[in-house]
């Protein structure tokens, strides 16, 4: 019995481990950021980020992470210069109900927490994109806070 019971926690340590498998960053990329910017919207609802770089090749740019959240990233060029940009929630409206009797409470919603892949500091994005059908990960390690841009 003891054998059995010491062949299957090796097991599932060797599953375990397995599974954890680290993100790496990449430190040479297809492309070369020139600045990376954001700012809080006056009415206070989202939080924008716009990041300037240049390449020579195509960069298939999916996601970016800040702030321990996700969103999606489209590409822009302004007088000559190429921008990616996203934009994150600030302000979340939950309607829940909060009464003394707590039956009444069992119509709220359980609140969604996703929880991303990357412990971030306050000034810290990470931006992933495709290159030759991989999915490769860059972390700007400086995001500079500025006032509203309006393009």
């Amino acid at each position: 019995m003891k054998q059995f019971y010491r062949i299957s926690m090796l097991t599932l340590t060797f599953i375990f481990l397995s599974s954890c498998v680290s993100i790496k960053f990449e430190d040479v990329t297809p492309f070369q950021i020139y600045s990376s910017n954001y700012y809080i919207s006056k009415d206070r609802k989202e939080t924008k980020i716009y990041v300037s770089y240049s390449s020579k090749d195509k960069i298939d740019f999916k996601n970016i992470y800040f702030l321990n959240q996700k969103s999606k990233l489209t590409k822009r060029t302004i007088a000559g210069k190429t921008y990616i940009f996203a934009s994150f929630p600030t302000y979340f409206k939950r309607d829940i109900i909060l009464d003394n009797n707590s039956t009444k409470e069992f119509s709220n919603s359980i609140p969604n927490s996703k929880k991303t892949p990357f412990k971030l500091q306050e000034k810290e994005i990470v931006i992933n994109y495709k290159e030759a059908g991989k999915i490769k990960y860059h972390k700007i390690l400086s995001i500079k806070k500025v006032e509203e841009k309006i393009f």
